[in-house]
């Protein structure tokens, strides 16, 4: 029975790979370093694990670079890396195992341990990738597989444990023409020869325990057995003989020429061969403790990998320097807050229940003039899970960051000033986990038109506060409006539309208006399918530039098309219907929606947690573009948040897992239209885009003609700029020539010409 299965599995990897290459560049990447998890080494150039990128450092040339997923990788989780010349073999977490060629980029897949319905998705991962003789052997959850590193065609597989289970395989190791597998259930070995080597039972157990590692010096085989607070070291003969154990929590060893470098969580030892220390590498100025993850040597100096600081080039200990690029502080991106060619970005976490839980004491990234520059959480008053950062909308360096537990983070000049929190404000904690219990979960804040600062609290009767410009706080109850304060766990952010009423979505009662123009305010919740909502939990809102409120559900998007009649009985919602192959369906119906942005031309960028992300036209009939995991480089298909540089036109996506940006055409409005530019100009042969008009103003005439007058395109803008796609009304690409652009605001009273050249 045992052997059936055996061939199934086979069948299933022996696909062909997939081959790929690098996305154009309308996309770029923003990954952090700062952990640098496993690394190998091609030549003299350090290859670093950064979780779903990888990091090159060339140590003779002192040059670096980095290859992500707008390279080509996947953007799943690397577990191991192997080097042969010029060529890497990646495996993965997922069981995805890639090749690329580090001088051409070039990038080969092989997925069939990831597709296989046979084995569960927490043994597929490839935890270590050992080379010999133009075999590649990956040690999986479930066992071994061979395969060619060259084509990555699959050869045996090696269903590893007794019947009906599986043994964790750690790693492989080739010595004296026997193959040993390091096992979390022992060590075990078999002659290369043995004509039932597939078979688990015809391996020998050579010892008991969880073993790691294995390596070979000087003509013996060394193998290391993780001991949970320590770590053993024992040589392999005739014999299990131990020759050493150090305390710590084992991460890496890598043998050398003189040596062995063995890395724990808080330690670097540097052995001799007889696992004498010769040097321990503990605390380094301004390193954080326990984030060790590897160290290798490489010409005369240690490189280590941590957690926090990403990679270090280490001469002693009065010589040593961080020597990864530059990036936000973690992967996960859950808030981006964009203004004029800066970023800050939130990357505090809750799951779909709005559970803070497990807190987590990160800080802030900045990016500014194409420089990070990060706030580390000891300077935010060691609030925790930052979920959003919010600008003031006129008072330059003024920002807030909102704490799902602990407050708000007041921020002048763009530095930490203080924390509100229940103690200094008009913030509450949640009270029904019992006095001693503080915690006070801001979901958002929102600046009005007289310097009101806004904000929402989940789980608390009156969660929504009012900080006026001198300080005085007020408290508004929401228990009248929403089902129960006690299960609103988290709330959407906040739009305020005309200065007058203060919208927000809530997860069990709907929309939720509020007119602060009125005293008292007045306070009215839509929800259920009657009224067109998809949901009651609803997670994003935002106004667009022609005062509709597009609202983003857990199961699908709706509108409400005129805000200003929101108080009013007969007020409903509409969904968007499309056309889909001449079939009239909802627009992104039955998904959540994580957040929804309005570029420059009113059109909607709208995230997703599952099908990545849409942008639709302005009124929403059409799908403009779709971009997920398959089709780009994001590195999952889950989006959580986008943010959009309007002077630039750039749109940022952050995930979980990292971030990307894509190049959009749409920019912000221009004060005067003797700013209009025109791009590409010339229009070279061979180019397939748009040319992008810009530095227009919303519902600017834009009409274009040849030289002797014929329109060939006519349209208005719905923002800062239009794209042409070169076509006139017939639908036939223009000839070359020149071309007039003709430019007139709406109230006729500015203009500009612009000119075109297009060469075919």
């Amino acid at each position: 029975m045992k052997l059936i299965f055996q061939k199934y599995i086979l069948s299933l990897l022996l696909i062909w790979p997939i081959v790929v290459c690098g996305q154009t560049n309308a996309w770029k990447s923003y990954y952090s370093y700062k952990n640098i998890s496993i690394c190998t080494i091609s030549n003299q150039t350090i290859v670093a694990a950064a979780e779903n990128a990888l990091f090159l450092f060339d140590t003779s040339k002192g040059t670096s670079e980095t290859i992500t997923t707008v390279e080509g990788l996947s953007g799943d989780n690397i577990s191991a890396l192997a080097a042969y010349g010029n060529v890497i073999l990646i495996g993965h977490e997922n069981g995805l195992l890639a090749q690329i060629d580090i001088n051409t980029k070039k990038i080969m897949f092989e997925s069939g341990i990831t597709r296989s319905n046979i084995i569960s998705a927490e043994k597929k991962q490839i935890n270590h990738i050992q080379l010999v003789d133009n075999i590649a052997y990956l040690s999986t959850g479930f066992g071994i597989v061979e395969v060619n590193p060259d084509t990555l065609e699959f050869g045996d597989s090696y269903y590893f444990g007794p019947t009906n289970s599986t043994l964790k395989v750690n790693q492989v190791f080739i010595f004296e023409n026997a193959l040993h597998a390091a096992t979390n259930q022992g060590l075990f070995k078999t002659n290369q020869a043995n004509q039932n080597k597939l078979e688990f039972s015809s391996w020998d157990q050579i010892a008991e325990g969880k073993w790691a590692y294995l390596w070979a010096q000087d003509n013996s085989l060394f193998a290391a057995k993780d001991e949970g607070s320590s770590l053993s070291f024992f040589q392999l003969s005739n014999t299990v003989q131990k020759r050493a154990t150090f305390p710590g929590l084992l991460k890496n060893i890598f043998p050398y020429e003189n040596g062995v470098l063995i890395t724990v969580s808080n330690r670097v030892y540097d052995t001799d061969k007889s696992f004498v220390g010769t040097q321990t590498l503990g605390d380094l100025d301004g390193l954080k403790p326990n984030t060790f993850n590897f160290a290798v040597n490489l010409n005369g100096k240690k490189w280590i990998g941590t957690s926090s600081e990403g990679l270090i080039r280490y001469v002693n200990e009065d010589n040593f320097d961080l020597i990864s690029p530059q990036g936000p502080l973690l992967n996960s991106i859950f808030d981006i807050e964009n203004l004029i060619n800066e970023l800050w970005i939130a990357h505090g976490d809750y799951n779909m229940f709005y559970n803070p839980y497990p807190l987590e004491k990160y800080g802030i990234s900045r990016y500014v003039e194409n420089q990070w520059e990060n706030i580390p959480n000891n300077q935010l008053f060691n609030a925790d899970s930052f979920v959003r950062v919010v600008a003031h909308p006129t008072e330059i360096g003024t920002l807030y960051i909102c704490s799902y537990h602990g407050g708000i983070v007041y921020l002048q000049d763009n530095s930490p000033v203080m924390l509100w929190d229940q103690t200094n404000s008009g913030l509450e904690s949640l009270t029904f986990d019992g006095p001693d219990y503080i915690s006070i979960r801001v979901r958002d804040v929102l600046v009005d038109e007289s310097a009101n600062l806004w904000s929402l609290t989940g789980f608390v009767k009156k969660g929504l506060k009012k900080r006026t410009l001198s300080g005085q706080w007020t408290t508004y109850d929401l228990s009248d409006t929403v089902l129960d304060y006690k299960q609103e766990a988290g709330y959407s952010n906040l739009e305020l539309y005309n200065n007058k009423i203060l919208f927000f979505g809530s997860v069990n009662s709907g929309l939720i208006g509020v007119d602060i123009s009125q005293s008292p305010t007045q306070m009215k919740r839509i929800m259920g399918g009657d009224m067109g909502l998809p949901s009651d939990d609803i997670r994003s809102i935002r106004l667009d530039k022609d005062n509709r409120l597009w609202v983003g559900t857990k199961d699908g998007l709706a509108v409400l098309y005129a805000p200003n009649r929101f108080f009013e009985d007969d007020t409903q919602l509409r969904s968007v219907v499309i056309s889909d192959g001449g079939n009239l369906r909802e627009l992104l119906s039955g998904q959540l929606i994580s957040d929804i942005e309005v570029d420059g031309n009113n059109q909607k960028w709208i995230s997703t947690t599952s099908s990545g992300v849409f942008l639709i036209s302005p009124d929403g009939s059409q799908i403009l573009q779709h971009f997920t995991k398959q089709n780009s480089p994001l590195p999952t298909s889950s989006v959580k948040t986008i943010g959009i540089d309007n002077a630039t036109g750039e749109v940022y996506f952050g995930t979980l897992n990292g971030m990307v940006s894509f190049q959009g055409d749409a920019y912000a409005e221009s004060e005067s239209l003797s700013d209009a530019n025109v791009f590409p100009n010339p229009v070279r042969p061979n180019f397939l885009g748009n040319v992008v008009i810009r530095g227009l103003q919303q519902n600017t005439r834009v009409k274009i003609t040849d030289v002797a007058g014929n329109l060939v395109y006519d349209t208005t803008s719905e923002g800062g700029s239009i794209s042409w796609n070169l076509r006139s009304f017939s639908g036939l690409r223009v000839r070359s020539g020149v071309y007039l652009i003709f430019i007139t605001s709406k109230d006729g009273l500015d203009s500009a010409v612009k000119k075109l050249m297009v060469i075919n």
